[in-house]
């Protein structure tokens, strides 16, 4: 009789356990390690922005994340950024990837102005 009372607890312990684990773990690792790994991504960019495997999977990564706008809303407003704190090197930065994010998306008028103010700001270097 104590056997199986001990047994139906124990097995009852496993599943709580296993369904907390699965749901804490399981669940929530693949997404949040596909943002780390754009963002670190993003931050290379940043630092050097040029075409290849970087642009690659930030594009990659905010397309079907859906929030392609925002990355390139949040570039625009890092040069604006660094545009008014006098920052020419770091500008020209946002704005070469603003206009690699640009091309990237078909959209080539708006790259080509991004790649405009990317070379003047690099002159006010």
């Amino acid at each position: 009789m104590w056997g199986k009372a001990f047994r139906e607890s124990l097995w009852a312990a496993s599943v709580i356990w296993l369904a907390f684990f699965a749901t804490t773990v399981g669940a929530q690792t693949p997404p949040d390690r596909a943002k780390q790994t754009a963002d670190r991504f993003l931050q290379v960019l940043e630092r050097r922005p040029t075409p290849g495997t970087a642009l690659d999977r930030v594009y990659a990564y905010h397309l079907q994340a859906g929030t392609l706008d925002e990355l390139i809303d949040g570039q625009e407003k890092s040069y604006e950024e660094k545009v008014q704190a006098n920052a020419p090197e770091a500008a020209a930065r946002h704005a070469t990837l603003l206009g690699l994010l640009h091309s990237r998306r078909g959209d080539q008028p708006s790259a080509v102005e991004a790649y405009l103010n990317a070379e003047k700001a690099s002159q006010d270097d």
